[in-house]
This record gives structure tokens, C-alpha cells and sequence, in this order.
């Protein structure tokens, strides 16, 4: 069926769907060691969508890894990441529309998945952009009622998602700084913060190793009156060493 630019299968036993659903879990938990074999090896074991990988034995790993140590490997990470954010758990589930960004807004206005799976279509719209999404994203949220559950019996869900410090204040990273960029984000977002990819007009902040260089998104930080800080401070403001109002 065509969704406007997308074309998506609305057939619920579709195989592309089962990789989708498990590949956004694994995503979501930065799962690694999972590739494209280990995958097909996983779902011809029966272990066809995220509770059942998060409820896998160790044997499953074994030999859809066809090895103990790397089975060893993968099934330790799934035992490990028994806490998930709220914002990557909805990601995690792979409902249509409802990637990174629109995880995290969500889990932002919502602040629990009980307020979530309680939110009427109505309730949703009010969400920035996902008003003309709204109804399929409730209608898949039910649809996973059954998958939610399980999970929930493995996963602790923190939903503290968009509270915190730097709660309502926006990064832009870029350039080499003391960690990955990765890393950095997640530890804004355990702030609060709001991660954006691109400068414009409402960020707070763009963090670069040069912030004297004359790169495009300087220059654009520089025309929108962005405060533009290097990497030492964003580690500073980290470490709680310094406050977000000392920052000029």
C-alpha cells in the first residue's frame, strides 16, 4: 500500500515486518553483534519479535551466532540492558512515524508509558509533529499491547525522558570531541536535553572542537545568535563543575 513517499505492507505475518521490529529493538539498545546471519538464524529459532529475543537462552545465542563466545557476547548485552529510557523503548517498538525524534517527543509530553498507552488519539495530536499521524500510532501502540507487556516484565522503563537540568535546552554536536558523539548526546538527554542534527533558529547551543572556524554550521550559529561552546565546556557543564547560566 502507498502512504504518501512510503510504501509499507499492511500484512501483520509479512517477514520484512518481523526483521523491521526486530531490528529497531536492536537498535534501540544498541544491541551488537547482530547482523544480517545471526538475525535470519534468530527468527528460523522461532525468536521472532523483541520479547522473545529479550527472553532467549543462552543456547539460542549459541547457535544463531555459531559460536559460544560470540552467543556468550550477545546474550550478556540483552541481560544487561535491563533499563531502558522511555523514549528508546518506544522507539524500540517500531511504530510507523515514531522514530528518534518523535520517541523522544512523545515520551517528553507524556512522561510515562501508562500516560502513553492511556492517550486517546485526540491526546496525541497534541504532540508537535505528529498530528496527522496520530491515529495510526495509537492503532499500532494497541496492536503491541500483547508485545508491550512482555516486555515490560524483562525491561524497566525510566521515564524520565526530556526532565532534568537542561530540560527544554538543545545541543548541536559536532566535530572530534573527548568522547563519541553518541556517548555525549546520551549524556545530555540523561539531563534533559533535546539532541538536534542541524543549526537553526531555536538552538541552544552548538558544541564544536574549532568554535573559531569558519565551518557552515559556525556560520549559521553565528547568523541565528547561537552561543557556539567547545567540547571542554559541554564536559564541564557535564560534571556539574559549571551551571548552564555561567556559560556566556
Amino acid at each position: 500500500e502507498v502512504d504518501c513517499a512510503y510504501l509499507f505492507c499492511p500484512n501483520i505475518a509479512c517477514m520484512g515486518l518481523t526483521i523491521g521490529d526486530l531490528m529497531a529493538w536492536i537498535r534501540a539498545t544498541k544491541l551488537k553483534g547482530v547482523g544480517p546471519a545471526v538475525l535470519s538464524a534468530l527468527i528460523d529459532l522461532g525468536i521472532d519479535n523483541p520479547a522473545k529475543l529479550v527472553f532467549a537462552d543462552r543456547e539460542n545465542f549459541h547457535d544463531a551466532c555459531k559460536s559460544e563466545k560470540n552467543g556468550d557476547k550477545v546474550y550478556q548485552q540483552v541481560q544487561t540492558a535491563s533499563t531502558m529510557d522511555l523514549a528508546m523503548f518506544l522507539y524500540g517498538l517500531n511504530v510507523p512515524h515514531v522514530g528518534e525524534i518523535n520517541a523522544r517527543r512523545i515520551a517528553k509530553h507524556f512522561g510515562s508509558l501508562l500516560a502513553i498507552m492511556a492517550a486517546s488519539v485526540d491526546d496525541l495530536e497534541k504532540v508537535a509533529g505528529i498530528k496527522t499521524t496520530a491515529k495510526e500510532i495509537r492503532e499500532s501502540l494497541r496492536d503491541k499491547v500483547d508485545l508491550i507487556t512482555k516486555l515490560i516484565e524483562r525491561i524497566k522503563i525510566d521515564g524520565t525522558s526530556g526532565t532534568g537540568p537542561l530540560s527544554g535546552i538543545s545541543f548541536c554536536i559536532t566535530g572530534q570531541l573527548w568522547a563519541g558523539r553518541e556517548e555525549i548526546q546520551d549524556l545530555l538527554r540523561t539531563k534533559g536535553a533535546e539532541i538536534k542534527s542541524s543549526v537553526s533558529k531555536d538552538l541552544s547551543f552548538l558544541v564544536t572542537d574549532d568554535p573559531n572556524s569558519g565551518s557552515s554550521k559556525n556560520k549559521k550559529a553565528q547568523q541565528y545568535s547561537v552561543k557556539i561552546i567547545n567540547g571542554s565546556t559541554l564536559k564541564s557543564l557535564l560534571e556539574d563543575q559549571i551551571k548552564i547560566e555561567d556559560i556566556k
